[in-house]
């Protein structure tokens, strides 16, 4: 981060300096032009050359704009890449950690506790991912009178709570989980520019 705003800041240096060596060339040829025509009364072509000099300077300080505008969202666009690759990589291995915990042998438990934290209607439908229907016996000894089904839509685990009575979802899934903290994240946690 602080190597590109360096690098900014070193684009921008050399850029007024170039810019300004060039203003101080074209000023000095003006001023020897300006010499010349008082000399001769040509009051007329110093207005004219006076006017290209502005357009000149203009047109070099617009150039600079647009130079600077252009590696300042290149920059930006940099950052950006990073930012998503950074966020990438932590997610990766976030993933990877509560795959580890899907695997372990304390998984079963936080299903279970996961369902005795709810109430959970009579008839509901417990909704798990096609990996984790081999905890479905434990479930069933904790909530025998609903039924449990698996969900394509799970991919890491956790599971959800379908009461078709009333038409809700509960969903405590770990992908729902880890997509709200991803965004969450991606939302709160910004790299300045400073």
């Amino acid at each position: 981060m602080e190597d590109q705003n360096y690098l900014l800041h070193r684009f921008t240096n050399s850029v007024n300096l170039e810019v300004d060596m060039q203003i101080d060339e074209v000023i000095a040829e003006a001023e020897q032009q300006r010499k010349e025509m008082l000399e001769r009364a040509e009051n007329e072509a110093l207005n004219d050359a006076y006017k290209k000099i502005q357009k000149a300077v203009k047109k070099i300080e617009s150039k600079y704009h647009r130079n600077y505008a252009k590696k300042e969202q290149e920059l930006k666009n940099e950052l950006l890449m990073h930012r998503d690759k950074l966020i990438k990589s932590i997610f990766d291995a976030v993933t990877e950690k509560v795959q580890e915990f899907v695997n372990s042998d304390e998984y079963t438990d936080y299903l279970i506790s996961l369902i005795k934290a709810e109430s959970v209607p009579f008839g509901a439908t417990i909704l798990l991912s096609k990996k984790d229907m081999i905890h479905k016996d434990k479930i069933m000894s904790v909530v025998g009178y609903c039924v449990v089904e698996e969900d394509p839509t799970i991919s890491l685990g956790g599971l959800s709570i379908l009461n078709k009575e009333t038409a809700t979802i509960i969903d405590k899934t770990l992908d729902t989980a880890l997509k709200e903290n991803r965004k969450s994240f991606s939302r709160n946690y910004s790299f300045s520019r400073n």
